[in-house]
């Protein structure tokens, strides 16, 4: 387990070095504007990419632990018939962002070359965690959001590029999750190769109903996570985002952490013992992810404490500065977040779907409020309280729901 972390926390310190090196170069060397159009195009991959994948992974990832590995690999088969009737319609949508101009044209096969790369390397990602391959799971993460930002960055040192745009940034992208996706879906052919595979409708019909149920849970999650950046944007302009995108990085880099080091290890593992009803085996994994989420997170915040103010100098402009409490609510906000991760799986281990759905269309709703009233007078500050506030009303209600859901919480 010990060497287990050390590999998947050296791959995942490089993947967060990367991200936070090309934010930072962004906003050091090139306009804040064209930071907060990286911004705005990142998010808007990252929601797309939920809308393609429909959440069908729950489905799929909680049979995946209770079969054997050849009815894994017919699982599999059936999720990619799923996930191919999802891409027939909902594909064409996304070039409405394209045709009102909220991304320029330009990046239309960037775009979709992306929102089909992110999508598939993130299923990937989310197989190899519950097949408990994390170490491989990482190093495609790696390649996939870190390995071509370190042969980009110096690219344009040496070259003296002062001025760039967004496409020249996205395709390296491209060729990163083509290596990454390639180097995945051979492994999982390899591993199931001579899987006897079948259409079974009645699986995936019943997965669309669980993935319903999910995909409306976690688009409720985003919109907590990422509506705040639209209504930045809206009432401060591009150049403002670029820096509430920076704050937001930062404070997300904790939870990449989090869930390399702590949730994707033992999830899995809390899963099976509610399953297999092992009550002491389950009351010793939950309170471990609770005991090491705050452990990190302690050491996150002594560590911003001395070092947030350097990387603001180095930045060297004095708009970064001025809301930079702003992170430090941002990144409470994601410790509390992570902290309800673990009544989350716990919830998700009981089949309590529908308490997870009422509890993100509500929060959502709640944020969206808040948002409206904050940030048009606090303007970043009211995304951060909103964003703290909403995060800690989602671990209080689940940890409640946790609760209510079985007698050994």
């Amino acid at each position: 387990m010990i060497k287990q972390k050390v590999f998947n926390l050296a791959f995942r310190v490089f993947s967060i070095a990367g991200r936070f090196l090309l934010i930072f170069y962004i906003g050091a060397n090139f306009s804040v504007e064209l930071l907060g159009d990286y911004g705005i195009f990142f998010t808007t991959v990252t929601l797309s990419v939920l809308i393609v994948g429909y959440d069908f992974y729950a489905h799929t990832n909680r049979e995946l632990l209770k079969v054997n590995e050849e009815d894994q690999g017919n699982l599999l088969f059936n999720q990619l018939i799923a996930h191919a009737i999802v891409y027939l319609i909902t594909l064409p949508f996304f070039y409405l962002l394209f045709y009102f101009e909220y991304i320029s044209s330009d990046l239309l096969i960037l775009f979709y070359l992306l929102l089909a790369l992110e999508h598939i390397g993130l299923e990937i990602f989310r197989i190899l965690i519950v097949l408990e391959q994390s170490i491989l799971a990482n190093i495609l993460f790696f390649i996939r959001t870190g390995l071509w930002i370190f042969l980009l960055l110096p690219y344009w040192y040496m070259q003296k590029i002062i001025q760039t745009d967004l496409s020249a940034i996205m395709l390296p992208w491209v060729y990163a999750g083509i290596l990454s996706n390639g180097i995945g879906i051979i492994y999982l052919i390899r591993r199931y190769k001579g899987t006897q595979i079948k259409i079974n409708q009645e699986w995936i019909k019943e997965g669309f109903v669980v993935a319903t149920k999910f995909l409306i849970g976690t688009a409720s999650y985003k919109i907590i996570e990422f509506s705040d950046r639209y209504m930045v944007d809206y009432a401060m302009g591009r150049e403002i985002v670029g820096v509430y995108t920076f704050y937001t990085q930062l404070s997300n880099m904790l939870s990449t952490v989090l869930f390399t080091l702590v949730i994707t290890l033992l999830y899995p593992k809390l899963l099976k013992a509610i399953y297999n009803n092992n009550k002491t085996l389950f009351k010793e994994i939950k309170r471990s992810m609770l005991k090491e989420i705050l452990i990190f997170s302690g050491i996150a915040i002594i560590g911003a404490f001395f070092l947030f103010d350097p990387v603001l100098t180095l930045m060297g402009k004095e708009i970064f500065t001025k809301d930079k409490d702003v992170f430090y609510l941002l990144l409470f906000a994601t410790i509390l977040f992570n902290l309800s991760y673990v009544y989350h799986f716990i919830l998700i281990g009981y089949h309590r779907d529908n308490e997870i759905l009422y509890i993100s269309i509500f929060i959502a709703a709640f944020n969206i409020i808040l948002n409206i009233l904050l940030i048009s007078s606090w303007g970043l500050y009211g995304a951060g309280i909103s964003k703290l506030v909403s995060f800690g009303l989602i671990y209080i209600l689940k940890y409640r729901f946790a609760q209510r859901a079985q007698v050994f919480v």
